[in-house]
Formats: structure tokens, sequence, C-alpha cells
């Protein structure tokens, strides 16, 4: 690609013109620095693309800038966990507690939620079998192999498993997590959720 300085190219305008119509490319300076390019129309076309493209990608990188800063953020944010209960369709009146220790009933981070609800999980499956016995004491177990070949037990139990979710409360009984049986968690409001 050949080089011409701005008074040459502004002289002799015409004939660099006419070298990019057929294929020839130059290089614009002032002072010996590059401050332009008069590229063939295929180049161009090139450029242009490759220029979109660049704003596509800047345009997505700071989108996920955001994004991280917003998810930081709201995980930063401190809760008040002070019951965990299992609720029936989601109706209130329905709540059954289960242990919530003392020492986890102190605001934390949103992110902590998860780990809480861990720990929650082994009650809430015994709090399951319960109930799961309680309807029909000669049912078999949801582990056995009796179970897992039984199409009606099979559906019994996910639906059971389905209208029972654990939730964990504050201190104004809004949900702050909630988790089926072998769901992932929810959070309200997580901005990476679609609900």
């Amino acid at each position: 690609m050949q080089e011409s300085g701005v008074r040459e190219a502004r002289a002799h305008l015409t004939d660099l013109v006419a070298a990019a119509a057929r294929g020839e490319g130059t290089v614009i300076t002032k002072h010996g620095h590059p401050v332009a390019v008069l590229l063939p129309p295929e180049a161009a076309e090139l450029w242009e693309r490759h220029q979109r493209l660049a704003v596509e990608r800047d345009r997505r990188q700071a989108a996920a800038v955001e994004q991280r800063s917003r998810r930081e953020t709201w995980e930063s944010e401190a809760v008040h966990p002070v019951a965990a209960v299992i609720r029936y369709q989601g109706h209130p009146d329905s709540d059954d507690p289960i242990y919530l220790p003392e020492a986890e009933q102190l605001p934390r981070p949103r992110r902590e939620l998860r780990g809480l609800v861990d720990q929650l999980r082994p009650d809430y499956k015994s709090w399951m079998y319960e109930a799961w016995y309680e309807d029909d004491p000669r049912r078999p177990s949801p582990d056995s192999a009796r179970f897992r070949n039984s199409a009606r037990y099979r559906y019994d139990w996910q639906e059971q498993a389905a209208n029972h979710v654990l939730h964990l409360l504050d201190t104004e009984g809004n949900t702050l997590a909630r988790a089926d049986y072998d769901g992932p968690l929810w959070i309200p409001g997580d901005p990476d959720a679609d609900e």
C-alpha cells in the first residue's frame, strides 16, 4: 500500500482515486504519521464489517460487565432469614416450620442463602418422607427399586415434591429463597433468572 502526504494527496487526488478503483490503497500521512486511508470499495466493505463487529463486541462486553456488577451488588445485599417452612402449593396458611438454628438467624449477604438452604435440605428430606408414609404407611420407600419401577408411585412422589416446597423467610414473612425437593434454588429478584 502506497503512502502519500496530505498536500501530495490533495494535489493528486484524481490519481489516488483511480488507483483505489484498480484495487490499490493509499495511506495518507501528516508529518509522517498515518491519518487516513483511501481504500478500494471491496476493502472498504471489509473495514465497515470489521467496525460493526467491533462495536457489537464492545457492546456485549459492556453488557456483561454491567450484568456482573448488578449481580455482585444484588448478592452483597444483606438479608435476614428468621424461619424455614415447608409450604403447600404456595399457601402461607399451610406453613409447617422446620428447625432453623438460632445461630443461622442472622443478617447475611444474599449469596450465603444457597449454603443455608443446603444445610436445611436433610431436614426437608426427612419431613417429606414422614409426610409420604403418613398418607399411607404401606407405601414403598421413594429410594426403593419397587418405587422406581412403579409409575404410579413415581407420579405420587413427584406430585408431593412439587406441592411441598421449602421456603426461607425474613422477619416480615417474605420469601428470601425457595427450593423444590430435587429442584434448584430460586431467590426472588435474581437478575439472571427468567422469573
